[in-house]
């Protein structure tokens, strides 16, 4: 998480535990999104390669909508 930070702010936070390690994160902006991606996108953590994406702010909102506070 403090890697993320250094980018920006994390608005929300989910892990899913029902995946193999999906994290969800609203970040505050679109900037800080990118920044975080190009960050963490195919880095190694706890001995698993981190493939980070983009999901839409509405599917986002969809899926936890308790960001929305």
């Amino acid at each position: 998480m403090d890697e993320v930070q250094q980018h920006g702010q994390v608005m929300h936070c989910s892990v899913d535990g029902n995946s193999a390690g999906e994290v969800y994160l609203k970040l505050d902006t679109e900037h800080t999104a990118i920044e975080v991606v190009k960050a963490l996108n195919h880095r190694w953590f706890g001995g698993k390669l981190v493939t980070a994406t983009f999901v839409k702010e509405d599917d986002y909102i969809l899926k936890f909508p308790s960001a929305l506070l």
